[in-house]
């Protein structure tokens, strides 16, 4: 693992740290998908309650109550696009290079435009 941070540099970590974050927060907080949030909402709920009353196969609503919880839960699911992410840079570095880089562009202008809004 040392190598492999001894690679990127401090820099290219940022540039991962932020494209991991932006992607995150697109599916987390992004207006673009609300409607995917509000479905999770509904099946994290129905999931809970059908746990709860007791209906329905147990394994399958665990399954779709945390499955919902992580649409949810940026902290939750910034684990796996980071998983994701690097799973997506060993096999297409370059490729992955040019999107992470526009991702950390686009979430450090999002953060300084969100910054001079307040």
């Amino acid at each position: 693992m040392t190598g492999l941070l001894d690679e990127l540099g401090v820099v290219g970590l940022l540039v991962q740290v932020l494209a991991v974050y932006r992607l995150t927060r697109f599916v987390t907080r992004d207006s673009l998908t609300a409607g995917l949030r509000e479905w999770a909402m509904a099946l994290h709920h129905a999931a809970a309650t059908a746990r709860e009353d007791g209906q329905g196969r147990w394994p399958l609503m665990l399954t779709l109550h945390r499955g919902s919880e992580l649409l949810l839960c940026s902290w939750c699911l910034s684990v796996w696009v980071a998983a994701a992410c690097a799973v997506v840079a060993h096999f297409v570095p370059d490729l992955w290079a040019v999107v992470a880089l526009v991702l950390a562009v686009a979430a450090g202008a999002g953060l300084l435009l969100d910054r001079d809004a307040s």
